[in-house]
């Protein structure tokens, strides 16, 4: 697997997912973001690797080296420019090239890269984190047959850490991200000025204190909390009474699924794969995007009656243990691997 520039630990996780059911893994990540000693005990080999963009030569030649070396069948790809340099780096040896995609960006067949990635001898399977997202694929040109849709394996028993002690009377929302403008912070704070309920917003994330002008504006000064970057957010998570999303856009927003398998109540907006990860609406709330009206109205009546809310968050924790778990996730790409190298 060639995991230049992912900074989550999940991937790694997958990765020694599949070392400890048989698969040899080679893992060329950078081991600034990753821990090689954790994945060298489940059986990895690793290699440190660091891709600084598309055209970065050491990076293919590395890569080639690797190719020739260990007799790779298949690169499995992460971000964009590692699957154009494992592309690359295959020449024309018999290797199958797996791309990872996370996110909603456009493909050019104007773009050289996009053409090297997507084109007849791109990719060979394009790994989707959503079925939204492989909607969204197919309509740009790519062929459905190529794309196979693998949720993200999230839940291990280190998600069943203890709640942060909090020491807020009110009830806690939770927003947990970095703030970009798709995220619809500011539709939040247009939401949370029309409620009159108490309640106390917590935000863990980085880039939040270039709102603080604004959230002053709307007079929620008082109400809203900036935590800055939480390294350990779980027991933060695990503490929220609801954990908020209001995004514009959002293929399958980690923090969601980490709230739904630890049993925190959920209200986000319907974009991307959310209604996949709250089952549409029997695992959490959906509300329509950049509607803040239609939000407050949702927090006010699960703030007055909270009950219903939770009911759905246990139906959420029982169905996304299994449905978002590493073992399942494994399991597909073990099927994948070995559909590609039989052919």
């Amino acid at each position: 697997m060639v995991d230049g520039a992912d900074k989550t630990p999940y991937l790694s996780r997958l990765v020694a997912a599949l070392a400890i059911r048989g698969v040899t893994m080679h893992y060329a990540a950078d081991p600034e973001w990753k821990d090689f000693a954790a994945l060298r005990a489940a059986g990895v080999v690793c290699h440190p690797f660091r891709n600084r963009h598309k055209l970065d030569l050491r990076a293919r030649w590395f890569l080639r080296r690797l190719i020739d070396r260990h007799d790779i069948e298949i690169i499995h790809t992460i971000a964009g420019r590692d699957s154009y340099q494992g592309l690359k780096a295959r020449r024309r040896r018999d290797v199958r090239v797996f791309v990872r995609r996370g996110a909603y960006s456009p493909i050019s067949r104007f773009d050289p890269s996009d053409r090297t990635i997507y084109g007849a001898r791109g990719g060979d399977r394009f790994i989707v984190v959503s079925r939204d997202l492989a909607r969204h694929m197919e309509a740009q040109g790519l062929a459905r047959e190529r794309i196979t849709q693998v949720y993200t394996g999230i839940w291990s028993p280190e998600l069943d850490v203890p709640a942060a002690a909090l020491d807020v009377p009110q009830p806690v929302l939770l927003l947990v991200g970095t703030l970009r403008p798709v995220k619809g912070f500011p539709y939040l704070l247009d939401a949370l000025a029309l409620v009159t309920r108490p309640f106390q917003l917590l935000v863990a994330g980085r880039g939040y204190e270039s709102m603080r002008e604004e959230i002053v504006r709307r007079g929620l000064a008082d109400k809203v909390t900036l935590l800055g970057h939480v390294p350990d957010v779980i027991g933060l998570i695990r503490a929220a009474d609801v954990m908020v999303l209001p995004s514009r856009i959002d293929a399958l927003p980690r923090a969601v699924i980490e709230a739904t398998v630890v049993g925190t109540p959920v209200i986000a907006t319907r974009v991307g794969g959310v209604p996949e990860i709250l089952d549409d609406g029997r695992a959490g709330r959906l509300v329509d995007p950049a509607d803040p009206r239609s939000l407050a109205e949702t927090l006010t009546r699960d703030l007055d009656d909270p009950a219903e809310l939770r009911a759905l968050a246990v139906h959420a924790q029982e169905r996304n243990r299994e449905m978002f778990g590493l073992d399942r996730c494994a399991g597909i790409h073990v099927s994948l691997y070995e559909e590609a190298l039989a052919r």
